[in-house]
This record gives structure tokens, C-alpha cells and sequence, in this order.
């Protein structure tokens, strides 16, 4: 969760960057097309190299395939705000701050949370898949040792917690919704 956590405020951050200034954007979208172009297996292959800890590899696996996703989604969506809208913040004249808290975040809280759900389930797979190849514990490693005894029993216990992990953050993302969006029905 943290380096979720990590990925969506760093894409945030650089989506609210790169809409306030079309060069910086210009000079960022390569960067951020090249890092998601790289299959996930590969930012576990890097991980396994520069990380001595099991955890920094996850941390860095997960935050580099999701930060693409958060940057381009959160950017689309600040793009996409009416501009009718922003002719009327502006006719008030606010700061930037004003601007990012008055307008553009509650304008894309909707996509913000529709990231988040599709983040999470690729987030469950990236993990199992690093833990799979790089550590030498948790799901993936469990999986990996159930497959070397051709446990299907084990195999599919292990699907179960998994597919139930990412209902029950998937859910917890919904009931934040319905709270955040009660306006919409």
C-alpha cells in the first residue's frame, strides 16, 4: 500500500505539473511512455539487481508499474475538466493553490478512485509475480514452492486469498466512493 501510496501522489504531483506547464509535459510523457513500456518481469529483473532487501524490490516493483497508470489517468482527467468551469474559477482570480484545491481535485476525485480500483488489481499481480521470481516469502513464494510439489490444492487456496484480497481493497475503495460521491447516483 505504501508504494501505491508513493506512485499516486509522485503521479499526482507530476500530472498537475505537466497540465500547469505544456513543456514540462512535453519534456515528461516520453519518460512516463518509456517507464510503463517496460514489461513488469523486467522491473523485477532490475529489482532483484540494485536491491539488496526483499521489500525495496516490491516498493520500487510496484511503484514503477503503477506510476504511469496514475500520472496519464490523473492527467486525462484534468484535461478533461469542462472549460466552462475553468473560465469560472479563473473570473475569481484565485492562486494556483486555489485553483488545484477549488477545481481540479474535486473534479477528478471520480477518476482518482476509478485509477485506484483498476491499480489495485494490477498492483495483487505485479506483487505475487515479483514475489514469485525475487523473494523468498510471501505469496508469490508460496505459490512458486506449491507449484514444485504440484499442489492444485494449494495452488488454488492461494488464488482464493488472493482473489479475496483484492475484493476486499477493491470494496474498501467502493464504500469510499459512495461516501466521497454521494451526490452522483
Amino acid at each position: 500500500m505504501l508504494a501505491l501510496a508513493a506512485a499516486f501522489s509522485v503521479g499526482l504531483a507530476l500530472a498537475t505539473l505537466m497540465y500547469l506547464s505544456r513543456d514540462f509535459e512535453k519534456y515528461m510523457m516520453p519518460v512516463v511512455n518509456l517507464i510503463m513500456a517496460v514489461p513488469a518481469i523486467c522491473w523485477v529483473l532490475f529489482a532483484i539487481l540494485w536491491f539488496r532487501g526483499q521489500e525495496p524490490r516490491i516498493f520500487f516493483v510496484l511503484f514503477a508499474v503503477c506510476l504511469p497508470g496514475f500520472v496519464i489517468d490523473l492527467l486525462d482527467a484534468i484535461k478533461n475538466i469542462p472549460s466552462q468551469l475553468r473560465e469560472m474559477i479563473i473570473s475569481f482570480r484565485p492562486t494556483t493553490t486555489q485553483y488545484i484545491r477549488k477545481l481540479i481535485l474535486p473534479a477528478i476525485t471520480p477518476n482518482i478512485l476509478t485509477t485506484w480500483k483498476v491499480n489495485l488489481g494490477l498492483a495483487i499481480r505485479v506483487v505475487t509475480v515479483a514475489e514469485l521470481v525475487g523473494t523468498l516469502t510471501g505469496i508469490g513464494y508460496a505459490l512458486n514452492f506449491a507449484l514444485g510439489q504440484q499442489s492444485i490444492r494449494e495452488i488454488t487456496a492461494w488464488t482464493i486469498v488472493l482473489v479475496v484480497s483484492l475484493l476486499a481493497l477493491q470494496g474498501a475503495v467502493y464504500m469510499f466512493e459512495k461516501r466521497l460521491l454521494r451526490w452522483r447516483r
